[in-house]
């Protein structure tokens, strides 16, 4: 079966998407299991910029890069939804993934709402998503992974995926290591192969295709 979905990732100033603001979205398309386009922007809220010290720490964004870098949330929201209509036509056909999906959702509607365009997010996205780490779970239960536990790092550790070179976390460097994961998922199921057969280390960044 071919497929096509939006993988996201955010960073946030926080754990909270009624408080903390949502600083920064990556995603990429997996087209068949090729990544084939990316997308990243920095966010500014501006007045409403709600930031801790520790969620800065995990993503080292300053305040000084958001507020000088980081665009409006209108702005934001307005890049984003032309980044998908590249790709889905009509936009109800987006199929979003994540890794820890629910988190990303909250802070991606906090930006749709601040852009004064909710209903727009209920419109593209209508609950059509899938979360990698609920897969992982599942994988977990059925014996079929050698994951530690059912974080990203994790995760992508078992199917020998590189996420980052730093420690910091990153939206579009995280994007990219889920939507590897899903594939990697996808081919566990298809095959049933072993993951203790596999050794040779895979990045994602050769399956990156962008035109």
């Amino acid at each position: 079966m071919k497929y096509k979905v939006c993988v996201v990732d955010v960073e946030s100033g926080g754990l909270d998407s009624e408080i903390n603001s949502i600083l920064s979205l990556g995603a990429v398309i997996l087209d068949n299991g090729v990544i084939s386009d990316n997308f990243s922007v920095l966010i500014n809220e501006g007045v409403s910029l709600n930031v801790q010290a520790a969620a800065l720490k995990v993503n080292g964004l300053t305040r000084e890069k958001i507020e000088e870098e980081g665009v409006s949330p209108p702005e934001a929201t307005n890049l984003f939804v032309t980044f998908l209509m590249k790709h889905f036509l009509p936009l109800s056909n987006v199929l979003l993934v994540g890794h820890n999906l629910a988190f990303d959702i909250g802070f991606i509607q906090r930006l749709f709402r601040l852009a004064e365009k909710p209903s727009l997010f209920k419109k593209i996205f209508s609950y059509k998503t899938i979360d990698t780490m609920m897969l992982m779970q599942i994988m977990r239960f059925a014996d079929r992974t050698t994951a530690k536990s059912v974080s990203l790092n994790d995760s992508c550790a078992a199917y020998s995926i590189t996420i980052r070179f730093e420690e910091r976390h990153d939206a579009a460097e995280d994007a990219k290591a889920t939507a590897t994961l899903l594939v990697r998922i996808l081919e566990e199921i298809r095959t049933g192969s072993s993951q203790e057969k596999k050794e040779e280390t895979t990045e994602y960044r050769p399956a990156i295709n962008i035109n």
